[in-house]
């Protein structure tokens, strides 16, 4: 009998573990971020290239010559020295404080001389298969943060009936599908995925999506609510600690909890006048309320990482030379200006059709504007209207709708006065 019972309990349990797989598999494949990675994964995996490749510009600097990367120095050093395996107190320190790549490239170091020895340890391709599958995870986060996005966006449109319900959820999808896709394949990303230097881009996107999932998802779970502490882990500790890993991948991860407060803004409100008159100060409401804190909150996180970050720079200014940003270092203001705001204008350009694409666009790639002459000068003015027409959606409050009641008064009036 003990025998029998046994045996049963052997089967549940292996049915229960079968049924538990199955349900993980299925959740898995039933995603669109699945997919989505799958797609970008093979869209990068190029075996000749990738294992065929060469090591190109930076690379020397951050990996084939970085005391770090290459053990010549304790591991320890990587967190007082910077991308180039200078020491952050030197005067000729470039600055750039990016441990966490820098250790993914000494594990990767590490891995290839474990596997194939010292002689095969600065062997390219592992470091590139690394690159592909970063961005694979990239292309994952990013399709599941537009799914939240796009679904926040369609949450004001009218659910009374099941057909509308149906169409908003089907345009969300779509729209998550295309953003995603359009991302994990968009040609524009080649320069980072090819280019093993440009591993902390991806490192700094991936903590700064995860810090977004983490926050968006607590406020729904919550509605709204950032008093609960089951909310404080994933609203601020989760996001704060993001945003750390973010900006010590590369230093644009800085910005990582200032765009949570755009899109948390965006998402309830039409322009910042409407939010501090009506909202904070007229009715003043508890979600009004409740984001000023969190915005109140997430600003202190940001300086107090952003602190740290500059304390460790030391007493020295970053070592920059005029062929890493020429823009930066012209003498003339108008070429200065112009030249800058200039490379915004390439961005969109490589966005929108990326026939020229390069390892790296310091030096003299780019062109200077020098003066009104060049025709590039319109390209810049045009990016300068946009970006003002975009801020005033925000900062000029939209149109109030007039109620009938209030249009028939005036019609009152207004006859009124006539007979007068």
């Amino acid at each position: 009998a003990r025998a029998s019972d046994l045996l049963t309990m052997t089967m549940t349990m292996t049915t229960t573990n079968t049924t538990t797989i199955r349900s993980i598999l299925l959740f898995i494949f039933l995603r669109p971020s699945f997919w989505i990675a799958l797609i970008a994964f093979l869209a990068y995996w190029d075996s000749q290239s990738l294992f065929g490749g060469n090591w190109v510009y930076d690379d020397a600097g951050s990996v084939l010559k970085n005391v770090v990367v290459i053990g010549k120095v304790p591991f320890v050093d990587v967190f007082y020295r910077d991308f180039w395996g200078t020491t952050m107190k030197e005067i000729t320190s470039h600055k750039s404080f990016r441990p966490l790549t820098t250790m993914t490239f000494r594990f990767n170091y590490m891995f290839n001389e474990y596997i194939w020895g010292s002689d095969h340890a600065l062997d390219i391709g592992t470091y590139k298969v690394v690159n592909v599958v970063l961005h694979s995870v990239t292309s994952l986060l990013v399709t599941e943060a537009a799914g939240i996005v796009f679904a926040s966006s369609s949450s004001s449109s009218s659910t009374t009936n099941t057909g509308t319900t149906t169409t908003t959820t089907t345009t969300t999808i779509i729209a998550q599908l295309v953003s995603s896709l359009l991302f994990a394949i968009h040609p524009i990303h080649a320069e980072v995925v090819s280019n093993v230097t440009s591993r902390g881009e991806m490192l700094m996107s991936i903590f700064s999506l995860m810090a977004f999932l983490s926050f968006a998802t607590s406020l729904r779970n919550n509605n709204n609510n950032n008093k609960k502490p089951s909310s404080w882990l994933g609203i601020y500790v989760v996001p704060w600690f993001c945003m750390a890993c973010s900006l010590f991948s590369k230093e644009q991860g800085a910005t990582t909890l200032i765009t949570l407060v755009f899109w948390d803004f965006g998402r309830q409100y039409t322009s910042i006048p409407h939010y501090l008159t009506n909202e904070l100060w007229q009715k003043r409401s508890p979600a009004a309320i409740a984001f000023l804190r969190r915005t109140i909150a997430l600003a202190v996180q940001t300086l107090l990482v952003v602190a740290f970050r500059w304390w460790l720079n030391g007493e020295t200014s970053p070592d920059f030379i005029e062929d890493q940003n020429p823009a930066g270092f012209a003498a003339d203001p108008f070429t200065r200006m112009f030249s800058r705001s200039w490379v915004y204008c390439l961005y969109i350009k490589d966005i929108v059709w990326p026939n020229a694409l390069c390892c790296d666009w310091s030096g003299q790639s780019i062109d200077l504007i020098r003066d009104a002459s060049d025709e590039r000068i319109y390209g810049v003015l045009a990016l300068w209207a946009f970006t003002a027409w975009i801020l005033s959606l925000w900062i000029v409050p939209p149109p109030q709708p007039t109620s009938p009641s209030t249009s028939s008064s005036r019609k009152d009036k207004k006859k009124q006065k006539k007979r007068a």
